[in-house]
């Protein structure tokens, strides 16, 4: 297997084949945040909230930061389970809530985290396109 940068055979880098997350890869994240959105909310507008809100985050993120295949559909999974800690607290503590305010409330912490990756674009591009593995020394 070539390294990234390197030409294979067919002319392509392996660089470029490894840009951005494939629709397939897109539409399973989705299909899994909708499986918990329907588990956590039903069919009410606190679904289409869930739904909708990571939709357009993993596509404005997905724009933002076009090298990572990771980045889009690992924020994916990681609304469906703030999807169902948030279903946690409703039950439990915001149950008379109006739905829709549950909504926008849900929906306001993911609107800032993309305004910040928007903001730290630089900064964050540079550890989610980057391929090579790091030191593990780093790390600590």
């Amino acid at each position: 297997m070539a390294i990234a940068g390197e030409t294979q055979a067919n002319g392509e880098t392996r660089m470029a084949r490894l840009k951005g997350p494939g629709p397939c890869e897109i539409v399973a994240a989705l299909a899994f945040v909708s499986f918990v959105a329907v588990a956590t909310a039903g069919l009410s507008p606190l679904f289409l909230a869930i739904v909708l809100c990571a939709a357009l985050a993993m596509e404005i993120i997905r724009e933002l930061f076009p090298a990572s295949r990771l980045f889009p559909v690992a924020f994916g999974h990681l609304i469906a389970v703030y999807a169902a800690i948030f279903s946690l607290f409703v039950e439990e503590v915001f149950s008379l809530v109006n739905v829709w305010i549950l909504g926008v409330g849900f929906g306001l912490p993911i609107f800032f985290f993309v305004i910040g990756c928007w903001l730290r674009q630089t900064q964050i591009r540079a550890v989610v396109a980057q391929p090579a593995i790091r030191d593990q020394r780093r790390l600590i």
